[in-house]
């Protein structure tokens, strides 16, 4: 049952991102869905979609640094560690 609640949510969070394509906040939607699910290539992705909306927001690049160091991809991480701290 969780599962299928958890599948209906990100049906709908995914067309609200396809229909706003531009809006941080459907993709942050996302990508926390990911995270939660522990789906983080997915999380990635959409934390990397997110930045690309925001690039001066330091938080983005920080919690995408530490999903990717958390991930083994450290050479990644330390260039959005660089970027959060510019």
């Amino acid at each position: 049952r969780r599962a299928h609640s958890l599948d209906n949510l990100r049906a709908t969070w995914e067309a609200d991102a396809r229909r706003r394509p531009g809006d941080l906040t459907a993709v942050l939607r996302l990508a926390d869905l990911a995270e939660f699910e522990t789906d983080f290539p997915s999380a990635t992705k959409y934390l990397e979609t997110a930045l690309k909306l925001s690039p001066e927001n330091a938080s983005l690049a920080l919690r995408l640094a530490d999903l990717l160091l958390n991930q083994g991809r450290l050479e990644e991480a330390i260039v959005y560690y660089q970027q959060a701290v510019r």
